[in-house]
């Protein structure tokens, strides 16, 4: 904030509560000349603070830019992916742990992913399930090329000792013993015994860890004490309808009417049985719509009846009666024109 003429500087977390705090509280106001001032000043404070930002196809980094393949621009541009890119560089700088509570099929590892290779930052990122053994981040038995068994280190193990970022993806699907270790880390533990070759291992000044997980599930407080989180929302529909005409090259007015439709869906989804039921687990998401675009621009469709059928085959093959199915077509007919074919099927079962 300016008083008296003088600029404070804020850390980056701290500039972006006030931020949060001074559009909530001036949200019916926010064209105000005051308001603009104070927001512009707190972004100059931010930008002073070592806050990256995006700009075209070049993305400014702790004081180096890099250049953006045309395709990654706008999604590395968009509110969600900026915080979080600014959140991970200042744990991955600064030191610490980085909890990142992100939207299913946001792109959160995928954007963490671009940061350490732009950077060139040691890493390695594993994707969790829950079938994943603690053994697969410590390492195994294996023998040699005498025949002789040895402790073939994990990477996690390598990350440690050796320096380097290491990435879970899907924290929320690790098991308790493994969810324990990770905790421990977190908190900043020493050292690190190898249960297999029993030796006890220092970690090294430049391991970090960087932990995401599905923001729909609950964290452990003692993780929330010692981590960084950073909460990173879904896309906004205006911001998935950029995305289907920056990126994918589908005319904006169609982008719009897909996105609106999307909207609708994950809308009714979350009603459940009142909605539509897609069953356990699955939620509608970018990842989803991701592959609706990538379908489209594959085959160089641009009609609204081409979307509709690609919408309806990725969501109408989760649906299992006629109701439901019906349900989804009842949201797309608003938005997009429904194919002839797909209308006398939908009437013939009807009967």
């Amino acid at each position: 904030r300016a008083r008296g003429g003088e600029l404070f500087v804020f850390a980056d977390a701290d500039t972006r509560i006030v931020q949060d705090v001074l559009e909530r509280t001036h949200s019916r106001d926010l064209g105000a000349e005051r308001v603009q001032l104070e927001s512009a000043m707190l972004a100059k404070a931010r930008a002073q603070a070592g806050h990256i930002h995006v700009d075209k196809n070049q993305v400014s980094v702790g004081g180096q830019r890099f250049a953006l393949p045309a395709g990654i621009a706008p999604l590395l541009a968009l509110a969600p992916n900026q915080k979080l890119l600014s959140s991970l560089w200042r744990a991955i700088d600064q030191g610490g742990t980085a909890l990142v509570s992100a939207a299913p099929g946001g792109g959160a590892a995928f954007t963490t992913r671009w940061l350490l290779q732009a950077t060139q930052k040691s890493h390695h990122i594993l994707r969790l399930s829950p079938s994943t053994a603690i053994d697969n981040l410590l390492g195994t038995f294996r023998s040699d090329e005498h025949g002789q068994m040895r402790v073939q280190y994990g990477e996690l193990v390598t990350c440690f000792s050796k320096g380097g970022v290491f990435v879970v993806d899907g924290f929320e699907k690790a098991s308790d013993e493994l969810r324990e270790m990770l905790i421990q880390l977190a908190h900043g533990a020493p050292t690190l015994h190898h249960k297999l070759s029993g030796e006890t291992l220092t970690r090294d000044p430049n391991f970090r860890l960087v932990l995401i997980c599905d923001r729909r599930h609950k964290l452990p407080q003692k993780l929330l004490r010692s981590a960084d989180l950073v909460e990173v929302p879904p896309y906004s529909q205006d911001e998935q309808t950029r995305l289907l005409h920056e990126v994918y090259g589908l005319p904006s007015e169609l982008a719009v009417k897909i996105a609106a439709a999307e909207h609708d869906i994950e809308e009714a989804a979350a009603l459940g049985r009142n909605g539509l039921d897609f069953g356990r687990g699955f939620l509608p998401s970018w990842k989803l719509l991701h592959r609706v675009a990538n379908r489209l621009r594959t085959r160089g469709i641009r009609s609204t009846e081409d979307a509709y059928e690609a919408l309806f085959n990725i969501y109408g093959a989760r649906l299992g009666d006629v109701e439901q199915r019906e349900r989804l077509r009842a949201i797309l007919r608003p938005h997009l024109r429904e194919p002839k074919e797909v209308s006398a099927r939908a009437k013939k079962s009807a009967r």
